[in-house]
């Protein structure tokens, strides 16, 4: 489940406690969005994706952390009674129909802070109730039947607001495209990389 690196870095962590221990789980490493950015998940790209036992198994610790720092001991089974839910769900319905071709995701991304899901300030409070659900994926044909997300919401006006940011940030297209890459990451910066100059 964890890389060599990975293993090194928590064990050398635990060993000297000068560090915290920072551990993520990635369940899958398949996205639909085109990120430029995203490459943390191909840091290890040697360590396969988790199959349906490990996933259960992670939750199950993930139940227990939250119960050992004083969280709800039901929290996995209960999850939509434990977490705040937003006021509003709105579907992003697309101006015109046809195939969803590009998605900005730094502007989707910019769009979810402006709405309280993210911050722009390290005292800022993130809302852990707002955001965005059910996006459809590159090449889906989108129409008034068929959204391109859900957002979630307090307000109209934050509601109205990141579904003109996501209409922005989204290219429809009359026909799907055809050189759409599987992979997502276009490429990985890495401290031990030479940088070409152009």
């Amino acid at each position: 489940m964890f890389s060599l690196q990975s293993k090194i870095s928590l064990a050398r962590s635990t060993l000297f406690q000068d560090q915290p221990v920072y551990v993520q789980f990635y369940i899958t490493a398949r996205c639909n969005l085109t990120c430029n950015q995203c490459n943390i998940i191909y840091a290890n790209s040697d360590v396969e994706e988790c199959n349906i036992y490990q996933i259960e198994h992670i939750a199950e610790n993930f139940a227990k952390m939250i119960a050992a720092l004083g969280g709800p001991a039901d929290f996995i089974e209960q999850v939509d009674h434990h977490l705040e839910k937003a006021a509003l769900i709105v579907p992003v319905m697309p101006k015109q129909s046809g195939y969803l071709v590009k998605m900005d995701a730094r502007k989707i991304g910019l769009s979810l802070v402006s709405l309280g899901g993210g911050r722009t300030r390290a005292d800022q409070i993130i809302d852990y109730a707002v955001g965005f659900e059910n996006f459809v994926d590159l090449n889906d044909y989108v129409s008034q039947q068929q959204p391109i997300a859900l957002v979630h919401a307090r307000t109209n006006s934050g509601a109205e607001r990141a579904i003109l940011n996501i209409l922005k940030a989204c290219v429809i297209a009359e026909e799907p495209e055809k050189n759409i890459q599987s992979n997502c990451v276009y490429d990985r910066i890495a401290l031990d990389q030479d940088v070409e100059e152009d």
